[in-house]
């Protein structure tokens, strides 16, 4: 199961990294809306936490939310 988890986390991190890239590239309302996305998720987790704040939106609506940042980006 840990190993299942941590399988996960990578996916997750390859993700946002691949999101983060595209925001990087682009100068535009799409990537300014991802950009707070992921400024947003950055400042709910404190490094080391390995709860998630109470606030948080969960796994399965973090991945579709960025998801749904990089297909707004490849399609501009």
């Amino acid at each position: 199961m840990v190993l299942v988890r941590a399988n996960e986390g990578m996916g997750d991190f390859r993700v946002a990294t691949t999101l983060m890239n595209l925001v990087e590239k682009a100068d535009s309302p799409a990537a300014r809306s991802a950009r707070a996305f992921l400024d947003g998720i950055s400042t709910q987790m404190a490094i080391g936490e390995r709860k998630a704040p109470k606030d948080y939106m969960g796994d399965e609506e973090f991945r579709l939310e960025r998801i749904r940042h990089i297909k707004a980006l490849l399609v501009e």
